[in-house]
This record gives structure tokens, C-alpha cells and sequence, in this order.
């Protein structure tokens, strides 16, 4: 809906250029994300036991998840800066929403418990 939505805006106010070029973006920047909290997940389990069977296996671990780091931070050094910082104002708007959804003491519909 997130997408929908900004992306219906920008159909509206710019080119179709535009739109590609943000939807692209911020594809990049979740497949970058997915592949950053593979890595902390694996660290975190790391540090709380260190002798644990991984929760999933995969060959060559955690050389996916780094190589794909590596080539997406390379895709978004090629970006303009405006589209950079429209996909981090969309992060931005993200992570408020999640922190102010998340806040401890509320119910899942909003009211206290």
C-alpha cells in the first residue's frame, strides 16, 4: 500500500522516469536491508550461543549475504543524490511508523491495555 501510494504520487507530480527510477531505489534499499538483518541475526546468534545450530544453513555462509551488501552499496553509489534522499525520507517515514506501532503498553488496535 506503502508503494501504491508513493508511487500514485509521483505518477501525479514528475515523469515516469521518475517513478522507475524510485521504484528501483527502493528495491535496492530493501534487498540491502534483507541482507544487512541476515547478517545481525547470524551475529546475535551468535554472541547468545556461540556452540547453537544456525536457525537456517546456507553454503559459503555469510559470504551471500556480504557480496550482496557490497554490490548494492555499489548500485546506490551510482544514484543521483535527489533519489537518495527521497528513498531515505521513505525509510525515514518507515521507521517512525514501526517505533510509534511498536511502543510498548499499546494494543494492536491502538488503545491502551
Amino acid at each position: 500500500m506503502f508503494l501504491f501510494v508513493g508511487n500514485g504520487l509521483l505518477c501525479i507530480f514528475s515523469s515516469l522516469n521518475d517513478l522507475i527510477t524510485f521504484t528501483g531505489v527502493v528495491l535496492v534499499a530493501v534487498c540491502l536491508l534483507v541482507a544487512v538483518s541476515a547478517l545481525v541475526c547470524w551475529v546475535r546468534a551468535r554472541r547468545a550461543d556461540p556452540g547453537a545450530r544456525p536457525p537456517f544453513r546456507m553454503p559459503l555462509w555469510p559470504v551471500p549475504p556480504l557480496v550482496v551488501v557490497g554490490e548494492l552499496v555499489v548500485a546506490l553509489t551510482q544514484q543521483s543524490t535527489r533519489d537518495l534522499l527521497v528513498v531515505g525520507v521513505v525509510c525515514l517515514i518507515a521507521v517512525t511508523g514501526y517505533v510509534v506501532a511498536r511502543r510498548p503498553g499499546r494494543a494492536a488496535c491502538g488503545r491502551r491495555q
